[in-house]
């Protein structure tokens, strides 16, 4: 059901004119260049890479050496993943702390998006709670691509989770304006303890219609860009489970195995609020696949 038209292709790029993409200067960090180079590709797109260095006990010479050595490192990364051939890039070396910097830099050049990348090995867990990561993404009001893998090639295929709140709709919605041509499906979990389905038929039947109200909802989204007919059959790109969402979503992404999950977040209190609760922040910790994160 991808879009195949030009016009779609065209409107690839309009939703992030705009990237900012911090940098801590490790070894990870390259995955995140290499990713915005793939992004840069489908529009015209203008890149800022900004560094935080902290200040705190450093000597005004030994801050300056650092500030050129971060702007070397920052340059030479531009170089290596060809950045520079499909986007204007500037380079904004800040001092003090990243996550305030990171919000002040996307406020000034009014980012459409923020690109991050982990700073450790993706296979291990438990590592992003705490992090500059987990606080951007709780406060950021512009969508957060969170990259934990090699950007080999563009994004192929979309696992978007949904709930009944607006934030997981206007996440999916920015999923199918921005990636036109990528395949998008929909994994909706219904929070229930096990059932005894000789017993439970007012329950089944709540259920049911939650599915039923979900299935209507992703047909009008895919309908909006021209995805689908307003009334074709959506049943092939919508997962239904029941059970716990914390242990059913990693298996269901298992299966599908996207290279990129989207959520949405009420940008109240922030991950904790993402589509599903707090099984969101979960997902952004163990699955290891890239991350976007949408406020509505």
């Amino acid at each position: 059901m991808a879009a195949e038209n030009d016009q779609e292709a065209t409107k690839a790029g309009d939703s992030f004119r705009r990237i900012l993409l911090a940098s801590d200067l490790t070894a990870y960090s390259d995955r995140a260049f290499d990713r915005v180079a793939l992004l840069a590709k489908l529009g015209s797109t203008a890149v800022r890479l900004i560094h935080s260095v902290e200040t705190e006990g450093l000597p005004d010479d030994y801050l300056d050496s650092k500030v050129r050595e971060a702007e070397t490192y920052l340059r030479r990364e531009v170089r290596d993943s060809g950045l520079d051939r499909f986007s204007d890039v500037s380079i904004s070396i800040v001092t003090g702390g990243a996550t305030a910097a990171i919000a002040k830099e996307a406020r000034a050049m009014q980012a459409d998006m923020i690109v991050l990348g982990l700073t450790h090995d993706d296979s291990l867990i438990g590592m992003i709670r705490g992090t500059t990561i987990d606080t951007v993404v709780r406060h950021s009001n512009i969508p957060v691509l969170v990259v934990k893998t090699r950007a080999r090639r563009p994004y192929t295929r979309i696992a978007a989770a949904v709930d009944l709140a607006e934030p997981s709709w206007s996440a999916l919605e920015f999923a199918l304006r921005t990636f036109p041509h990528t395949d998008v499906h929909v994994i909706h979990v219904t929070e229930t303890e096990a059932v005894d389905r000789k017993s439970q038929g007012p329950e089944l039947a709540a259920s049911a219609r939650q599915r039923e109200q979900v299935a209507d909802r992703v047909r009008a989204a895919f309908a909006k860009f021209g995805r689908c007919s307003p009334g074709e059959d959506t049943s092939s790109i919508v997962h239904f489970a029941e059970g716990t969402a914390v242990n059913l979503l990693p298996q269901l992404l298992s299966t599908l195995d996207p290279d990129l999950v989207v959520a949405g977040t009420h940008g109240r209190t922030g991950i904790a609020n993402l589509v599903l609760g707090s099984v969101a922040e979960t997902l952004l910790d163990v699955v290891h696949r890239d991350m976007l994160v949408v406020r509505r």
